[in-house]
């Protein structure tokens, strides 16, 4: 079986399409294509993609203001986890956070999401705050926190 491709790239608004469905795959109320076009066209916005040869597998979505950026979205299709497709994402943002001089990266996770905590607490993130409630659970009807999260660069 042929390992899948884990090199993002940039993406632009020719992706929408397929990030909407990917970010579908993703999340309960997903962001739909009219939407992430419009992030896509906003020169304070950044994003990159995984592909093979089926689509779309993997987005993170982040926006830059002054020296700080927040990822907004991020997410990696159920049959493609556990595969790098993340890690290399956040290596390519955090990549160019560094090259835009960016002191500090936010990021909101479900408190109940133990493997994107993991994994961010691998890439240096920390806790910095909590919005109590604030995701809503189709699966057992019970409100998840937000975590906020933060990452620190030197600069």
């Amino acid at each position: 079986m042929m390992e899948r491709p884990t090199t993002p790239r940039r993406a632009s608004v020719i992706d929408a399409e397929g990030i909407a469905a990917c970010h579908a795959n993703c999340f309960s109320g997903a962001w739909d294509v009219a939407f992430i076009s419009r992030l896509l066209a906003d020169p304070a916005r950044l994003a990159w993609v995984v592909e093979d040869t089926a689509g779309l597998t993997a987005f993170l979505i982040a926006a830059q203001a002054a020296d700080e950026m927040e990822i907004l979205s991020i997410g990696v299709v159920p049959d493609t986890r556990r595969k790098g497709c993340a890690r290399a994402l956040l290596e390519s943002f955090h990549q160019e956070a560094a090259a835009r001089r960016a002191s500090r990266v936010y990021l909101e996770v479900a408190s109940r999401n133990k493997a994107a905590r993991a994994l961010y607490e691998a890439a240096g993130y920390v806790e910095v705050g909590r919005r109590r409630a604030y995701y809503d659970n189709p699966g057992d009807g019970a409100p998840d926190d937000a975590l906020v999260l933060q990452k620190t660069f030197a600069t």
